[in-house]
């Protein structure tokens, strides 16, 4: 090794070092890093992982992030202060356990975006809702249709679309054709944001299912339920696709987002 690059190696140890040291004597900023709003109004399914169990739409999300080192807040209400955390996840559930939007609870949500937070919608049917509503049009996100009732089947994989940070990850979603979470998922389209995944069933196109949109506001919306995904081999993991989700949410480079037709690119400047 060169003097040089041995100087630059020592230089980054020490850097690291410094930041480690300053977050065990410090801690992190927030006093929790993220809240998990459960407001699925109750409705379960079996978990994909222990099929002997079921589980709500908030369990795995709460358990990914715990098992990745983070702390988290669930509740079913909104906090009075939402600035205490890194980022907020809101689940609004499915069909019919869909939960509900009240102009106050919107208001916090638009305020906390705007002041610098970070933001992952979940819901079935949020497009079909609340598709009208301010904070919908946040997300960057069209509306497509309503989906299809469960028996007719609406996400049977869930696939990362190519150029975008969620490609080359495709997992089964557990409730295909069965369960409640695959009743009426709304087809989107990205308006302003990135069609980041799509859902494969057999017989049709793919349709659009998770939208990243960061110009200004850092927003992820999913249509479809992530506790609900089965894990896979290699990167297919609802850990490997949480660490993803975060990146996004998380990182303070400015995200730019480019589209063509066939072909849609995002990076991190």
């Amino acid at each position: 090794m060169s003097c040089s690059a041995f100087r630059a190696a020592k230089s980054t140890s020490y850097r690291i070092l410094i930041m480690l040291t300053l977050l065990i004597c410090f801690g992190s900023a927030y006093s929790t890093d993220f809240l998990i709003w459960d407001n699925d109004t109750g409705g379960t399914f079996t978990d994909p992982e222990d099929t002997d169990n079921t589980i709500g739409s908030e369990y795995w999300i709460e358990n990914t992030l715990t098992a990745l080192g983070y702390t988290v807040d669930t509740t079913t209400s909104l906090p009075d202060d939402l600035s205490q955390y890194m980022a907020i996840f809101a689940l609004f559930g499915f069909y019919p356990y869909n939960g509900t939007l009240d102009a106050g609870d919107e208001e916090a949500l638009i305020t906390y975006l705007q002041n610098g937070g970070a933001l992952y919608i979940e819901g079935c049917d949020f497009a079909f809702a609340y598709g009208s509503t301010e904070l919908f049009s946040y997300t960057g996100t069209k509306f497509e249709n309503d989906g299809r009732y469960y028996t007719e089947g609406n996400v049977n994989f869930a696939n990362g679309v190519n150029g975008t940070m969620l490609e080359g990850i495709s997992m089964q979603y557990y409730a295909y054709q069965t369960e409640l979470p695959d009743n009426y998922v709304d087809e989107i389209s990205a308006e302003t944001g990135t069609l980041a995944m799509v859902s494969l069933r057999a017989g049709v196109q793919s349709n659009g299912r998770v939208i990243l949109n960061r110009i200004p506001y850092r927003i992820i919306y999913s249509s479809f339920i992530f506790s609900a995904l089965k894990d896979g081999e290699g990167g297919n993991t609802k850990e490997n696709l949480m660490n993803k989700y975060l990146t996004y949410l998380t990182q303070s480079g400015e995200y730019i987002e480019s589209s063509s037709i066939g072909v849609i690119r995002s990076l991190f400047r």
